[in-house]
């Protein structure tokens, strides 16, 4: 059976469904009662399970494929839930989402940055409902999985560690499907961004600064994970135009931004409250992205190069 192929008929929606039904079942299953270490690879491909469903079979169907994976994978761990509701239902949710967005031809940057967001906050709302079945704190027993529950800013890190997994996620799904979509007659969006994601990345630095001001125990949590806003879409900037060939900017205007972002992380590491010294990697994030937004401005009013 060709795994990337449209599938028409009942029986063959039907079929291929069954089949990525069964793919999270093994890995409930395996994550379960095996070795519970490998929900780290399978994190990994459970996304695309439900992303290639939502392309390939007729979304009519996709509720179905939603309530079977869901509910045999609960059956099948009955003695616990936990990985059913903190893998597979994100990754079903934000693997349906992903195919929708991709079928709208939105810009795959924007598809897997918010795809990435609804898997991390459906992630976090799993996090009380099974304090309330098991009354354990999930992050604790994963964080013992790596010998990290000593580590002291454990809950510091995990917004963010839980974002950058969501993006592998979702940038895994979208290479392996890529060359597949002509077939579906879907054209990827690859137009710029009309400075879309440098107010995402900005906004996102914003937020880490305001975090950092409160250092509560909830916003203080969130200081490292908006510094990742910017860093995406700074490193955004850098492929596009590393792509683009256009080598003088990432010579000039990049090398410029890493020199000042350097000097000043160094400057003022020290001096910022651990561990919130981290969130100076925006400054050089906010560099590359402010000095892109202006050499574009320069260019289009300029009719230099209408394709940056």
């Amino acid at each position: 059976m060709q795994v990337l192929k449209k599938r028409e008929t009942p029986i063959q929606n039907i079929a291929y469904m069954g089949i990525m039904v069964a793919i999270n079942v093994v890995a409930v299953i395996l994550m379960n009662y095996v070795l519970p270490i490998l929900f780290v690879p399978f994190m990994l491909i459970l996304p695309f399970t439900s992303t290639v469903v939502t392309l390939f079979c007729k979304k009519i169907y996709f509720p179905f494929y939603l309530l079977a994976t869901v509910g045999i994978c609960l059956l099948v761990t009955l003695n616990n839930i936990t990985d059913t509701l903190l893998y597979i239902l994100p990754s079903l949710i934000s693997g349906f989402l992903f195919g929708i967005a991709i079928c709208y031809k939105l810009p795959v940057i924007l598809v897997i940055f918010f795809t990435a967001l609804v898997n991390l906050g459906l992630t976090y709302l799993s996090f009380p409902i099974l304090k309330a079945i098991y009354g354990q704190d999930t992050i604790m027993v994963i964080a013992k999985l790596f010998n990290l529950d000593s580590f002291q800013y454990l809950y510091f890190v995990v917004p963010t560690f839980i974002m950058v997994i969501s993006l592998i996620q979702e940038t895994f799904t979208y290479f392996i499907i890529d060359s597949e979509l002509p077939k579906l007659a879907i054209q990827v969006d690859e137009k710029p961004l009309l400075f879309i994601g440098e107010a995402i990345g900005i906004f996102g630095s914003i937020m880490a600064l305001i975090c950092y001001l409160a250092r509560s125990s909830f916003f203080g949590t969130f200081a490292l994970f908006f510094t990742t806003f910017a860093i995406i879409f700074a490193i955004y900037d850098i492929i596009e135009v590393a792509s683009s060939k256009k080598f003088y900017i990432l010579i000039f205007a990049d090398g410029i931004a890493l020199i000042l972002g350097i000097i000043i992380f160094a400057s003022l590491y020290s001096v910022i409250e651990k561990p919130y010294g981290l969130i100076l990697i925006n400054i050089f994030a906010d560099l590359v992205i402010i000095s892109h937004l202006l050499i574009r401005f320069f260019f289009q009013n300029k009719k230099i190069n209408k394709a940056f």
